[in-house]
């Protein structure tokens, strides 16, 4: 059984906690790095439409405090030694992400920790946890029908989030 969890999880700690997730089940962990160019990421959210596109200042404070894994400091061999990075020739398209993806090996046992090792977390994380959170439960209450109100909603609250994060 692979999980594959599909986020930006842009602190190390978000991370982490997948890792941690594995371990206490006796599973495997692998993180994908998708390596695509800002600019890259920002055409292509010019060309999507409605609540697919997001505002481009989500993409931009999200590559400024990016904890990239190439970065992981000798307190995090974890995340060093179980990234496998795409390189952005082979991530121009959702196909060719999907093929490159497809034929890794994602199988890396996880080994046990003594117990009072849990994962690292900051204040900056909890709260992106948290507004996320409260964002997801506000938005369940937008009735289905309304996905053009429930797109705006998400986009307002996302840079409000911003500010505070």
């Amino acid at each position: 059984l692979v999980l594959v969890v599909d986020d930006n999880m842009y602190f190390r700690s978000m991370r982490k906690i997948w890792l941690q997730f594995a371990r206490k089940h006796g599973g495997s962990y692998t993180q994908v790095k998708i390596d695509v160019p800002l600019e890259s990421c920002l055409v292509r959210n010019a060309s999507r439409t409605g609540a697919d596109r997001v505002p481009d200042f989500s993409i931009t404070h999200m590559a400024a405090v990016f904890q990239w894994p190439s970065e992981a400091t000798p307190a995090a061999p974890w995340e060093r030694d179980r990234t496998v990075t795409i390189p952005p020739e082979e991530c121009e398209t959702t196909e060719s992400i999907l093929a490159a993806v497809s034929a890794l090996d994602l199988w890396q046992p996880v080994p046990a920790l003594p117990e009072d090792q849990g994962p690292e977390t900051n204040a900056a994380t909890e709260c992106e946890v948290r507004l996320r959170r409260v964002v997801s439960l506000a938005l369940e209450a937008v009735p289905a029908g309304q996905k053009q109100v429930k797109g705006a909603l998400a986009k307002g609250w996302s840079a409000k989030k911003g500010e505070v994060v």
